[in-house]
């Protein structure tokens, strides 16, 4: 999560990132302390329970963190007069559309991941009306545990790699996403930005395999991996989880591209970029 205080020429100034041992987010006294203290001017709320498989087993906790705590969020927000810009996820569709999702396409979660974020949308504008609300999917960087970290790792252990080739989606790079994020966070301090709820995805769609093998692919060649291990498409059916995926979870990001007045990146550029990144560690 984090709190900015202050905005100016296009940078960040007074940027708070609590860990959860000062702000729990699903513990409204914890997060009434932390704005009483703080004081913040504008919210961006990217905690959140991730743990797709494990949320069917801790369904308890996937909705104090995903639902339950952006309506404490939300509400304080409200009281004290601050602006808030919340993170959610393609998971909120069912993936059954063939078609891109639009933001008033109906929100139908086939698992408990995906429904205990779609409540945190509805607890945030049942607070918060004039929030922003930002829809994003596969998101993957150069450090932490993620999609691309995992796949690498496996690379290093193994010739030979299955990856799943019939859900599609497009994956999000964490440091284009911050920058969006930024940019609209500039705007809703200056009073240029409309509330609502906006996707943010990359162009163009694509599936997990093709992501994995254009990823083992580009660290050979920029030498993140000493070998490129072989990709192997398989189908969901094959690739058995506690949680049903959606199949088609693929976003239309055309209105936010009209508000920021840019085009969506290509993931390909992007992935380029953050193995370079991984190449300097």
């Amino acid at each position: 999560m984090r709190f900015l205080n202050s905005l100016f020429g296009g940078g960040i100034a007074d940027l708070l990132t609590p860990p959860s041992h000062e702000m729990d987010i699903a513990n409204e006294a914890s997060v009434r302390g932390f704005f009483k203290e703080h004081r913040p001017q504008l919210v961006i709320n990217t905690a959140a329970y991730t743990g797709v498989d494990q949320a069917e087993k801790e369904g308890e906790k996937a909705f104090s963190a995903n639902a339950l705590g952006p309506g404490y969020l939300a509400a304080c927000c409200r009281e004290s007069g601050c602006k808030m810009l919340h993170i959610s996820t393609d998971y909120v569709f069912s993936g059954k559309q063939k078609s891109p999702y639009i933001e008033s396409d109906r929100a139908l979660p086939c698992n408990t991941y995906g429904r205990s974020k779609f409540q945190g949308e509805q607890s945030v504008f049942r607070e918060l009306p004039e929030a922003v609300i930002v829809r994003t999917s596969w998101v993957y960087g150069a450090r932490g545990r993620n999609f691309l970290t995992a796949i690498l790792a496996r690379a290093r252990e193994t010739g030979t790699l299955s990856v799943v080739a019939d859900q599609y989606g497009a994956p999000c790079a964490v440091t284009g996403l911050a920058e969006a994020l930024f940019v609209i966070a500039e705007q809703m301090l200056g009073g240029r930005f409309e509330p609502g709820v906006y996707h943010y995805q990359t162009k163009p769609a694509t599936t997990w395999f093709e992501f994995a093998d254009t990823a083992i692919k580009e660290a050979f060649s920029q030498g993140v991996l000493d070998s490129a291990s072989k990709v192997l498409p398989i189908s969901s059916v094959e690739y058995p989880t506690s949680a049903a995926r959606p199949a088609h979870a693929v976003l239309d990001a055309s209105k936010l591209e009209q508000a920021l007045g840019c085009q969506m990146p290509d993931w390909r550029d992007e992935l380029v970029q953050v193995i370079r990144d991984l190449k300097k560690d």
